[in-house]
């Protein structure tokens, strides 16, 4: 065999003549069977030239077909064949490419231009391929998974609302509950004509929540979002609790309505209603908007005089009055009694420029019927951990008298009545607002840490020299002292506060 190949190789150099007698093929030079651009023997003695395209490397190749093959064209290569003449494939060009092939082809040197026409159809290599045909097929699976996601979607949604449909009135007393109490609507509710009464509402009815647009967001904490909103173009704020902060919205709602909450210095207290959403149910507390702010966004902003200071103070220790001092009216109903719990300037907002504030936030208060026999145990480790009193953070507190918790909030006053002052000028000067203990803890100390520090250690805020030189302050810095007693005993209680406030000179002369 190897004797016959080399017989044939210099037949096929010295005369250009197969064994065959056939007309040898012109082929590449970089193709391995090729020699001085002529295919073999062996390749020869197919009787067919050949020239194809391939599409994927956009390349001509020219050479001898083998015997065991056909002439013909596939998926990625475009053929044409010839045996005519010797090197008949030299300047062939594939039939049936298309135009955009064919302008970009060189073929080997010697041979004519090409004459490309624009009227040469696409190949059919370029109208179909295995990638169109992986394309539609992923294409066909989008769309299925698509249709199913849009189908859980549909169902999802229905269920939501139907859920919400059975749940919307489980805050709400029944309508018959509702004939029963009467309450005056700028303080629990709409009118009697209106959507809700206070403490329910009739279900067939729009709610109040349908006729409140969402504006800009206040606040947010642990229990939600606090929005201020607008109904009927009047502003308002609504308190939107989290899906675990339903007991939380529950108690609020209850110390709004069943004791009557009236006072100038108690945030005002509109509705509560439910808003059924795609997805579940928010809870909502509709509340007076005060455009103020909060207290600590107030005094973090600007320095107040001691007049105003002397009048914020005022304010909240009237709240404080109130809450802690039920009084029972002459038909039964029971005003205060109610220990606060959470108290410092973020849950005080300010009502106007003059200083008057009110008190809200009343997620975690107790009430009187809280301390009754058969009620559940008092929480204790609740709020804000900077404001925790001595007794709460080592667990001593009396767990089965309201005035317990009702003292507690006087330690808690004692540190706001501390930012209030950082914040009050002399001589044209005020500190820079701090938070409580913000030299002496990290600033998201736990537990541990703060008992080490303020029950321990007994450390608390620092006092300043310069409020000796006001008379207004002098005395409420004596005060705010009396308030960090350790002992719950030595604490003053509101109502002792609000009397020597009363005295001071400034309110005195400018009158309340």
């Amino acid at each position: 065999m190897e004797t016959l190949q080399v017989i044939s190789l210099f037949l096929l150099c010295c005369f250009g003549v197969g064994v065959t007698g056939q007309a040898t093929c012109y082929c590449d030079t970089e193709t391995a069977d090729c020699i001085d651009n002529s295919c073999i023997l062996e390749l020869a003695s197919s009787h067919e030239c050949i020239v194809d395209y391939n599409v994927n490397t956009k390349k001509l190749r020219h050479h001898c077909l083998q015997p065991f093959l056909t002439c013909h064209s596939g998926d990625d290569v475009i053929s044409s064949c010839c045996n005519h003449n010797s090197s008949c494939n030299r300047c062939l060009v594939p039939e049936g490419i298309s135009y955009e092939i064919c302008i970009t082809l060189t073929l080997p040197d010697g041979c004519p231009p090409l004459n490309c026409s624009q009227d040469i159809s696409p190949t059919p290599a370029e109208d179909f391929s295995p990638k169109y045909l992986i394309l539609c097929v992923l294409l066909g699976v989008i769309v299925v998974v698509v249709g199913i996601v849009l189908v859980v979607i549909i169902v999802c949604v229905c269920w939501a609302r139907r859920r919400c449909t059975h749940q919307v009135g489980k805050l709400s007393p029944t309508p018959s509950q509702c004939e029963k109490d009467s309450f005056d609507s700028r303080y629990v509710g709409m009118s009697s004509s209106g959507v809700t009464q206070g403490r329910g509402r009739n279900l067939e009815e729009r709610t109040i929540a349908d006729d409140i647009c969402k504006e800009s967001m206040i606040a947010r904490g642990g229990y939600g979002e606090v929005w201020k909103c607008s109904r009927h173009g009047d502003p308002v704020a609504v308190k939107i609790f989290v899906k675990d902060s339903e007991e939380s919205c529950e108690r609020e709602r209850k110390i709004y309505t069943s004791g009557l909450l009236r006072h100038p210095n108690i945030v005002e207290y509109i509705a509560t209603d439910k808003k059924c959403l795609h997805f579940g149910i928010e809870l909502w507390l509709i509340m007076k908007y005060y455009r103020y702010g909060s207290l600590d966004r107030h005094i973090i902003n600007n320095s107040i005089t001691p007049v105003k200071a002397h009048r914020i103070l005022y304010s909240i220790t009237s709240a404080l009055h109130f809450l802690h001092n039920p009084v029972n009216t002459s038909y039964g109903v029971a005003y205060g009694g109610i220990a606060h719990r959470d108290l410092k300037t973020p849950n005080i907002l300010v009502e106007d420029e003059r200083g008057n504030c009110v008190v809200t936030d009343f997620g975690l208060s107790v009430l009187a019927d809280d301390f009754k026999p058969g009620a559940p145990p008092v929480k204790v480790m609740v709020g804000t951990k900077r404001y925790m009193a001595p007794e709460v953070l080592n667990g001593t507190i009396n767990t089965n008298e309201l005035d317990a918790f009702c003292v507690a909030d006087m330690y808690a006053f004692g540190l706001v009545m501390w930012e209030i002052l950082r914040r009050a000028e002399t001589n044209g000067k005020a500190s820079e607002h701090q938070i409580p203990y913000q030299n002496s803890l990290c600033e998201h100390p736990t537990i541990d840490d703060i008992r080490r520090v303020v029950v321990e250690q007994c450390v608390r805020p620092e006092l300043e020299e310069r409020w000796k030189d006001d008379e207004c302050l002098s005395v409420v810095s004596n005060l705010m002292k009396e308030c960090w007693t350790p002992s719950p005993d030595g604490r003053p209680t509101a109502t002792r506060i609000k009397k020597k406030l009363e005295t001071i000179c400034y309110e005195m002369k400018n009158g309340f």
